[in-house]
């Protein structure tokens, strides 16, 4: 899960990007919608992180922790994805590691992402993605 700032957003309404012409209203709307989500975000992962450590497996704490990345909360999100990948059970253990490696790229650990995707298997498409991702760092 990817959150983008509505900050943004806004800029693109101030600029005269949106909120513009026939659209105008349906795009305010959308924005005020999509600002009202962000602010819940936290609320939200917050209540899904208690349902997460309570499952029987570890893949709801590997995309928790991936969306704590996506806001900012690096050693939060890294410390769940750790936790999620420790407990087992996995229901996709290559793309948890990949994820993984996103995550401490996003941290800006690069030595560590690259140790992570290279531990990357699977003949889903996951393995090339992690190849991929070892370009960017």
């Amino acid at each position: 899960m990817l959150i983008r700032s509505p900050v943004v957003d806004r800029d693109a309404v101030a600029s005269g990007l949106l909120g513009q012409g026939a659209e105008a209203e349906r795009q305010k709307r959308l924005l005020a919608l999509a600002s009202e989500r962000v602010a819940e975000a936290p609320a939200q992962l917050k209540q899904a992180e208690a349902e997460a450590l309570a499952s029987a497996d570890g893949s709801d704490l590997v995309n928790i922790g991936l969306a704590f990345t996506g806001l900012g909360q690096f050693e939060k999100g890294i410390a769940l994805m750790l936790q999620g990948i420790a407990k087992g059970k996995l229901k996709r253990a290559d793309e948890a590691n990949l994820h993984l490696g996103i995550a401490y790229l996003r941290a800006g650990q690069k030595a560590k992402a690259q140790q992570v995707f290279k531990q990357v298997g699977g003949t889903d498409g996951t393995a090339d993605l992690a190849r991929l991702w070892m370009r960017v760092v």
